[in-house]
């Protein structure tokens, strides 16, 4: 039987106390939405914050980092990266 299932996404990381609190606040962040029962919690990996959320100098967490950070403060939430700041270039063989 399947059930609605809900994700979080983390688009912003300008949090009260500046970047000293970002750490702390995006742990509690995961705690409760893991403890509330969100099944998924997303951050992306921009090298800036995008326009339709903020300021292209505010805070942007590059995003496996973020991700292993929000492993050790969920217990059973899937974690997912929605945009990747990785490119590959690849050469035709031959």
């Amino acid at each position: 039987m399947s059930g609605l299932k809900l994700g979080l996404q983390i688009s912003s990381f300008t949090w009260p106390g500046g970047a000293a609190a970002i750490g702390p606040t995006l742990a509690r962040v995961v705690e409760k939405a893991d403890e509330v029962g969100f099944d998924s919690i997303w951050v992306m990996d921009h090298f800036f914050q995008i326009r339709s959320v903020g300021r292209a100098e505010e805070p942007m967490l590059e995003g496996m980092t973020a991700l292993g950070f929000m492993a050790a403060h969920s217990q059973r939430a899937r974690l997912g990266l929605m945009v990747g700041g990785v490119h590959t270039a690849i050469r035709p063989c031959g």
